[in-house]
């Protein structure tokens, strides 16, 4: 899904990235493993095109933050995400993805965007929410990462122990909601922090 309207040269570009990011190693071989080609297992749509699709078997979700940095309403279309995910038939699973490189450089806006997505999923108490802040991903190889190592920036990334008290104090009255399996004793440590 892209961030806005397109015509039909966005939305040629918008496939060609979409194949590319699909024919890396695993992905591909999942694709010819279950038949047809990587086109036959993907829609390339924006926001408005949700409502005209129409899912018949099971179902992976995958969020990226990063698609809501150029939405002037993230907060209201984040939720509509959400809640339109949840009301999908045969899902399997959501997965979110947290980019710091692509996100704004207010820091601010990517805890907001944590909490909206925590306040939101633990509304839906049949969901397993699975979180795990701590793992050390190595390097970020991202373009806009590789960009700015060469101009000698550092490469932002996720600490959750830098928190808002607002956030921090959502996970805590959660906790039993909420799986952590790595790194226990540094999550354990952030809740008791505050």
């Amino acid at each position: 899904m892209v961030p806005g309207l397109m015509d039909e040269e966005y939305r040629a570009w918008a496939e060609a990235e979409l194949q590319e990011e699909m024919s890396r190693g695993p992905v591909q071989e999942r694709f010819f493993e279950n038949g047809g080609t990587i086109a036959s297992h993907t829609d390339v749509i924006d926001l408005s095109g949700l409502e005209k699709l129409n899912f018949h078997d099971q179902v992976v979700v995958s969020i990226d933050l990063d698609f809501f940095t150029s939405r002037p309403r993230f907060r209201e279309d984040l939720i509509k995400i959400l809640w339109w995910v949840s009301e999908i038939d045969h899902l399997l699973a959501v997965t979110v993805a947290i980019s710091p490189v692509y996100l704004p450089e207010d820091k601010n806006w990517m805890y907001e965007t944590l909490e909206i997505l925590f306040s939101e999923a633990l509304q839906h108490s049949e969901w397993a929410i699975e979180f795990e802040p701590f793992i050390n991903r190595g390097r970020e190889t991202s373009q806009k990462a590789l960009e700015m190592e060469a101009f000698g920036m550092s490469v932002p990334r996720l600490d959750v122990t830098e928190a808002p008290e607002s956030l921090i104090k959502l996970w805590k009255s959660n906790q039993d909601k909420i799986s952590v399996h790595r790194e226990t004793a540094s999550w354990e440590a952030l809740l008791n922090l505050r």
